[in-house]
């Protein structure tokens, strides 16, 4: 995920002070889609990516 001060939204809002926290923990999170309109076959296919993922040797 993106940090809000770098959401294309949020460009020309400016930041106070820098935001080294948001910026790593942006980095050790994983984002998956999740929406009300996600289908099955869209939820089905979240959860293989996320399972063959999780199954990679660290």
């Amino acid at each position: 995920p993106l940090p809000l001060d770098r959401q294309p939204c949020y460009r020309f809002i400016p930041v106070p002070a820098p935001l080294p926290a948001a910026h790593r923990l942006a980095e050790e999170v994983l984002s998956i889609p999740v929406y009300p309109e996600l289908t099955a076959s869209q939820q089905e296919e979240v959860a293989i990516a996320v399972t063959e993922w999780l199954r990679q040797p660290a």
